[in-house]
């Protein structure tokens, strides 16, 4: 095996911990900020190719999206945007990549 064979095999490996890790974080975040309950848990990040999104049922978009942003009568509560910029970070991408190494046996 190549050594970018398993440099993907280890992201890849990595990258569904750190996406199942992250989600749960996001979730805590977004309830520990008066976001609702089940919106908070609808919540979860992805990883497709090195690139984190956070996804969501189609039937919470618009409770999201005004919490997110605000509406004519509520001001925004901007949990998404602050997570994403604030606690996604080196830390957690170095250690999905080493939990990945580790499950194929590398370390």
């Amino acid at each position: 095996m190549e050594i970018a064979d398993l440099l993907e095999l280890a992201f890849s490996s990595g990258a569904k911990y750190d996406s199942e890790k992250l989600s749960e974080k996001l979730q805590t975040y977004a309830f520990t900020r008066g976001w609702p309950t089940e919106v908070a848990q609808s919540l979860s990040i992805i990883n497709e190719e090195g690139t984190y999104t956070v996804s969501y049922p189609n039937e919470m978009k618009d409770k999201i999206l005004d919490l997110e942003y605000g509406t004519l009568f509520t001001p925004p509560h901007a949990v998404i945007r602050d997570f994403l910029r604030d606690q996604i970070g080196e830390e957690d991408f170095n250690e999905g990549i080493s939990r990945g190494f580790q499950e194929l046996g590398v370390i």
